[in-house]
């Protein structure tokens, strides 16, 4: 089982536990009535209000964008997934990306499979890590579990996670 807080606004989630029932309608059940909509990186949507569900199912790879009315936290129960033996794929460009350790991890040593196509980080608050270009901006500093994160890379890679602790 893992709790993810919602706060009202925008929130950037993932999960590290591939839920039981993965179908959005089901999985959200205890939040639908303070969700406005959700957004996935491939441009799909699950909008309640409006009986649109172009996501269908929750996909433990995916970063989301959800938008709350009031506080909520999300309860996902299912399998906890290992982050070493899971590669999310990702394609040239920006990739809403689920973290799925089960601690926080700092945002460098957690992305260095992809160290060498890596270009920027987002979180959902607006924190950066940039590590090229001599810049070394970092204000992310922990990926946390629960949270999604942009990631621009400049080509394909393969991102494999190290594993819990």
């Amino acid at each position: 089982m893992q709790e993810i807080a919602l706060p009202t606004g925008w929130n950037m989630i993932s999960a590290y536990v591939q839920p039981g029932d993965p179908q959005l309608e089901n999985l959200l059940a205890g939040i639908l009535d303070q969700t406005v909509i959700i957004k996935n990186g491939h441009g799909e949507v699950f909008w309640p209000a409006y009986f649109v569900n172009q996501i269908g199912s929750w996909a433990s790879a995916d970063g989301y964008q959800i938008y709350m009315l009031q506080p909520k936290t999300l309860s996902i129960s299912g399998t906890q997934i290992d982050p070493a033996a899971t590669t999310i794929n990702l394609d040239a460009g920006f990739n809403n990306v689920a973290y799925l350790r089960d601690t926080p991890m700092p945002v460098d040593q957690a992305l260095t499979s992809i160290q060498t196509e890596l270009v920027i980080v987002k979180d959902g608050d607006g924190n950066i890590f940039w590590p090229g270009d001599g810049l070394n901006i970092n204000t992310i500093g922990d990926m946390q579990p629960g949270r999604g994160y942009q990631i621009y890379v400049n080509s394909t890679a393969a991102l494999t996670y190290p594993a819990n602790n």
